[in-house]
């Protein structure tokens, strides 16, 4: 019976005890919470289960990824297997009808080598690969499904892991490998101290302001150091709200939001703060205003580009093939342009920053055109699948 069949109900159980916390969260506190993100009737105990077709009872004990329970969801009468600390694979999860919860409940609390399952069950027994594959579509990269049994001797490889598992694979050099170590302290911390997202994307759209003000003065040093910071935390609310499992539709939308309005806001700021302030390096403020221009127009159309990929091919543009995968690292974004105007400050020539931006840009909306243009090309013969799903 289809899961989203009206007549279907499913609940969902979290078994056995866990043994330590990750990111401040027990292992039945992030079980129900992913639960309730796949909007499962939560139950406490096996008793709880007739009124309900089927029951999903997972570990306590086990870090799940997401992906794995949504993705496990679709089968029936299975149970999936994870490498227990003893040896071995055992039975972590189930799904089964519930009438049989108790005896399934047990199995799974017990661990249950996957030996010890009786063939005349009718049970299939996937492993997290098996069910959930190795690309992850949402984060546009591939790895290995997370199914782990957490301790306190694994607690913080299982948190990195997770940190780690919570990054894109599309994305800037600057996100992807220099902000990680510091991000994830900083996410540790502030998952200890019950610190919401949502305040922390409102600290950052703090320094979204004070980054504008700076660099409209021509303080160009201090706006950028704001302009960094403001990206420290644009890196750690979303990394906390994914390990934390409290990310939402509006916390999605606020992050992404400022994301996507300030960077015009900030070049223009900055090209005020150079004509101001006469911090031209050989240019006249008419070639300012003209890079502005082309800042702004490439960054409009270079989203546009994007977007119209999005809805033609259903699939991201950076992550078509491997090149486009790559490219994403330095095409003109928000990091990668900072890190110009950051050298170029630091050599006393924050216009020349601006214009290298300004060509930077045209080269990058320039390449995702003629990679449109490549993908129209070949749609018609076949349909385009990310390189990272082969």
């Amino acid at each position: 019976m289809p899961l989203d069949s009206k007549e279907y109900r499913i609940a969902a159980l979290a078994a056995g005890d866990s043994a330590t916390e990750l990111f401040s969260l027990s292992g039945k506190s992030r079980l129900e919470a992913i639960f309730a993100r796949l909007k499962l009737p939560v139950i406490d105990s096996a008793e709880e289960a007739s009124g309900y077709d089927d029951i999903l009872i997972a570990h306590s004990g086990y870090v799940f990824d997401e992906r794995v329970i949504g993705d496990f969801l679709t089968t029936r009468r299975s149970a999936l297997a994870a490498p227990a600390e003893r040896g071995g694979d055992a039975v972590v999860a189930a799904i089964c009808r519930s009438a049989e919860a108790r005896r399934w409940a047990d199995l799974v609390a017990a661990e249950t080598g996957v030996n010890a399952i009786p063939s005349g069950e009718g049970v299939t027994i996937y492993s997290a690969s098996e069910i959930s594959g190795t690309y992850n579509q949402r984060l546009r990269k591939r790895e290995v499904p997370l199914v782990l049994k957490a301790s306190p001797e694994r607690k913080s490889l299982i948190e990195r892991r997770l940190f780690k598992g919570s990054y894109k694979g599309a994305t800037d050099i600057v996100t992807k490998f220099v902000l990680p170590k510091p991000a994830f302290h900083a996410t540790r911390a502030a998952a200890s101290l019950g610190i919401h997202p949502n305040l922390i994307t409102t600290a950052s759209l703090v320094f979204v302001v004070a980054t504008f003000y700076l660099f409209a003065r021509g303080e160009f040093a201090a706006g950028l150091l704001s302009g960094w910071l403001m990206c420290f935390l644009d890196t750690v609310d979303g990394k906390l709200a994914r390990v934390t499992l409290k990310s939402s539709k509006w916390g999605n939308l606020y992050d992404h939001g400022i994301d996507l309005i300030h960077p015009p806001f900030w070049y223009w700021a900055f090209a005020i703060g150079l004509v101001a302030t006469g911090n031209l390096s050989g240019l006249s403020a008419s070639d300012v205003w003209t890079c502005l221009w082309v800042i702004v127009g490439g960054y409009v159309f270079g989203r546009l580009i994007e977007g119209y990929f999005v809805r033609r091919f259903k699939i991201e543009i950076h992550i078509w093939r491997p090149v486009d995968y790559w490219f994403r690292h330095v095409t003109s974004r928000r990091n990668p342009n900072l890190l110009i105007l950051t050298i170029a400050t630091a050599a006393g020539a924050p216009a020349l920053g601006f214009a290298v931006v300004a060509a930077w840009t045209v080269v990058s909306v320039g390449f995702h055109a003629a990679r449109l243009v490549a993908a129209e090309t070949t749609a018609p013969s076949r349909p385009l699948k990310s390189w990272l799903a082969e």
